[in-house]
């Protein structure tokens, strides 16, 4: 059976994309596992709740349970606001969504993209505390098929809705309330969200 040239110059093309997209990903996964591996070699890394028992020495790993938790794909980070930084499973359904952004969207990069669970106005009153807080391990992101547009004055975003919004609330109230805050539900109106792309490509110029 004999094949075109055209046709043999679409399979060697998507060879060729499928194989770069691969790279993507394993350098993605190859970055956190380095981190995993030098917080775990670190020592003195806390466990889980209660979050008491500490690892042997310096040098040594921490217990199973905490090298469990560093091997979970999304990573809580604080950083005046609290966030969950994506794993390479939510990154590869995000690129997926970004392909179908309009011409004027900017994508924002990997790196730059997380979801925002407590604004910075929220933890400002226990921001020592958030510092050196050891966090529970969060939800998984679950996110929705849509993207979705989002407006302000003079910006533009695109986002992706997270599917299970009770359960992100739940994990902020934990939060709040490990932070002995009167109020565990600080910011109702919130709807958990993944950015994709905004006008600049500069994450500051996503709409809040």
């Amino acid at each position: 059976m004999k094949i075109k040239k055209s046709r043999l110059r679409e399979i060697v093309h998507g060879i060729v994309s499928e194989a770069a997209k691969e790279g993507h990903i394993q350098k993605i996964y190859k970055r956190q596992f380095t981190d995993m591996i030098s917080k775990a070699a670190s020592g003195g890394n806390k466990n889980t709740p209660p979050f008491t028992k500490k690892a042997s020495k310096p040098g040594k790993s921490g217990p199973v349970t905490e090298q469990v938790n560093l091997l979970a794909e999304e990573q809580i980070e604080y950083s005046g606001i609290l966030k969950i930084n994506l794993g390479p499973r939510v990154i590869s359904e995000v690129g997926a969504l970004q392909s179908f952004l309009p011409e004027e969207a900017r994508r924002l990069k990997d790196e730059d993209m997380h979801m925002t669970l407590l604004h910075q106005s929220v933890l400002q009153p226990f921001a020592d505390q958030a510092e050196n807080m050891d966090y529970p391990v969060p939800p998984a992101i679950v996110l929705d098929d849509e993207v979705f547009e989002r407006t302000s004055p003079g910006k533009k975003s695109w986002a992706v809705r997270v599917i299970n919004q009770d359960e992100m609330r739940e994990y902020v109230k934990h939060i709040m309330e490990l932070l002995d805050s009167q109020n565990t539900n600080p910011e109702p109106e919130r709807v958990f969200h993944v950015s994709l792309a905004n006008l600049t490509g500069n994450p500051r110029d996503s709409v809040k």
